[in-house]
Parts: structure tokens; C-alpha cells; sequence
């Protein structure tokens, strides 16, 4: 995982898992999740998601039923998307599930807040911030 060294730790920047946090939710990592594996927020409009089996493609499901049903086909001379498995699929609420299969894995980005706190070892063993 990572090696100690003059300037600091490697840390891991291979993804492990990937969350959907709907609005007004709090993740906490802690362990080794905490302090191998870095955190981040891509810089997009919108998101692509897979999730349940790979096989099943949310973006051509919708497009090929909306064929056979006359509708027209707005994926064809589009880039294909690339889609992530989000792990935490049931715990999201079903409004959001059913958003999101209706909307054949897309999902628009809107303004978000992300407040990171640390507990970084040197500051709190030198006494900043009301520290020991």
C-alpha cells in the first residue's frame, strides 16, 4: 500500500468502490479506507451509471425499447458514456433508482458541498488548534 518517506506516503490512486451521496448525506471513512486511498470528486456536468449486472446497459436498453416503439433513437451518433458501478445501489432511496433507470443511468450535476476534515498527527501533537 504506501511506503513512509521524506515527503510523505504513496498513497493507493486506484478507484476501490464508487458511492452515489444524494442530498444531505454524510459519508465518514475511517482505517485503512482513511489513510490508503484517496477521495475525490470529478469535475463533470453529469454522471453515467452501471450498476446491478454489467451486462445490462442502461444507455442502449432505453434507446432499443424506445425503437421498437417508435421513438427515435437520440444515443445513435452520440459517444458511447462511460458508466460506473456505484456500490451503494440499494442503499439509495428508490425515488433516486427509478430517476436514474428512467434517465437510463444519467444524472445531472447540480451544486454540492464537500467538507473535508483531517486529523492530521503533527498538527494535533504540537498544540495548534487547542491541541495536547
Amino acid at each position: 500500500m504506501g511506503s513512509e518517506g521524506a515527503h510523505g506516503r504513496i498513497i493507493d490512486q486506484e478507484p476501490v468502490l464508487s458511492l452515489l451521496l444524494e442530498p444531505r448525506s454524510v459519508i465518514i471513512t475511517t482505517g485503512a479506507l482513511y489513510k490508503d486511498h484517496l477521495h475525490f470528486i470529478d469535475d463533470v456536468t453529469e454522471d453515467w451509471v452501471q450498476f446491478g449486472d454489467p451486462s445490462i446497459d442502461l444507455a442502449t436498453s432505453k434507446s432499443s425499447q424506445d425503437q421498437s416503439q417508435g421513438q427515435p433513437n437520440h444515443m445513435e451518433n452520440e459517444e458511447e458514456p462511460v458508466k460506473v458501478q456505484v456500490d451503494n445501489w440499494n442503499l439509495l432511496h428508490e425515488e433516486t433508482r427509478q430517476h436514474i433507470v428512467h434517465n437510463r443511468g444519467k444524472i445531472a450535476r447540480s451544486t454540492r458541498v464537500s467538507l473535508t476534515c483531517r486529523d492530521v498527527e503533527r498538527v494535533r501533537k504540537i498544540g495548534v488548534f487547542g491541541g495536547r
